[in-house]
């Protein structure tokens, strides 16, 4: 007799990638609070609480609560603590492989220095829990552009098989993209791969426009606004462009409510699927957003109505749109869509 499997259950096992994820924001409120201790921050654990929260009255956003997250990460223990518990938490979320995000720049270490301490962090959680991790040194856009050059010719001066390429964070409003073309042009001649946060905030559609033709980038983080310009959206769609897309997002979860209707039809997730970009759900800030890569993928179905075979391309979007080898992807798109038409089977036929 064949076991049937609940959808939660599905979604937790069936193999997948998280490339869209800020490191800061996959560190646990107990971890939080206990660095702070570790370096008398003051804090009470109520008040660290307060940093993980999904209300639309009360959450200070998570940008502030990644300041402060880099703000506790001093020593080499701290940050191999942080990846490996990341490692452990991807796995039981049936990610495979995952490609995260960091901002050196934001770090009171050296950049070899906190490198390393990750590396080994998620080596250690790969050795025992199977998820493979590479990095992607994030520009933190509120900066200036020559603190942007100055970071990226950090990476490239000291470079590691683990770092990949670079991105862009942080808010778009009085920064974009053109203005780090610089830092963008020295990672592109080291042999980096290049993506940036694009269009988070429903800002203009040429932003997009000017981090693929300018900035050369290879997929785009967030990407929204693309939807408000039918001609981009179809250049996107023949080209091929990925989008690493985030359910719980901020900006519309804040802009629409919280878990209302009007927050369920106003996401662009959805459109976008329907127009056939190739999107990559993403959980971004799991953490802070009080989800995992289970939860992202269940959002997908229960909020935004996507079928299993929409989940199904999902997997296959973000094996084509990962960063890892060539041979990688060829192995996975055998192993992993078999592992996953198999864990369908067992699936019951109410969620078909």
């Amino acid at each position: 007799m064949t076991l049937m499997l609940s959808l939660e259950e599905f979604l937790r096992r069936i193999p997948k990638v998280d490339i869209h994820y800020h490191i800061m924001g996959g560190v646990s409120p107990n971890t939080m609070y206990e660095l702070n201790l570790k370096y008398h921050g003051g804090l009470s654990y109520s008040q660290i609480e307060d940093y993980f929260v999904r209300d639309v009255n009360k959450s200070k956003g998570a940008i502030y609560a990644l300041e402060m997250l880099y703000s506790l990460m001093r020593e080499h223990d701290d940050l191999y603590r942080v990846a490996y518990e990341i490692g452990r938490s991807s796995s039981n979320n049936g990610v495979r492989y995952q490609e995260l995000t960091w901002n050196p720049g934001e770090i009171a270490m050296p950049y070899t220095d906190a490198t390393e301490s990750l590396i080994a962090g998620f080596f250690k959680a790969e050795q025992d829990f199977g998820t493979v991790t590479r990095l992607i040194p994030g520009i933190n856009r509120e900066r200036s552009p020559e603190h942007a050059v100055e970071m990226v010719t950090d990476v490239v001066n000291h470079p590691y098989s683990e770092v990949i390429g670079i991105g862009m964070d942080y808010k778009e409003h009085d920064a974009p993209p053109e203005i780090f073309w610089k830092a963008y042009r020295i990672a592109k001649d080291a042999g980096l791969l290049l993506t940036a946060h694009c269009c988070e905030w429903e800002m203009h559609w040429r932003n997009l426009e000017t981090a693929l033709d300018l900035l050369q980038c290879d997929r785009i983080d967030h990407g929204y606004s693309v939807l408000d310009s039918e001609q981009l959206t179809a250049r996107c769609r023949d080209n091929g462009v990925f989008f690493t897309v985030v359910p719980s997002n901020s900006y519309f979860w804040k802009k629409y409510g919280g878990n209302t209707p009007e927050w369920r039809s106003n996401h662009p997730l959805r459109r976008m699927l329907r127009s056939g970009l190739r999107i990559i759900p993403a959980t971004d800030d799991p953490e802070l957003h009080l989800t995992n890569a289970t939860n992202c993928y269940r959002s997908l179905i229960e909020d935004f109505n996507f079928s299993i075979d929409d989940i199904r391309q999902c997997i296959v979007n973000g094996i084509d749109g990962c960063w890892a080898s060539s041979n990688h992807k060829k192995l996975w798109h055998c192993n992993w869509l078999k592992e996953f038409d198999e864990l369908r089977l067992q699936l019951t036929d109410q969620f078909e």
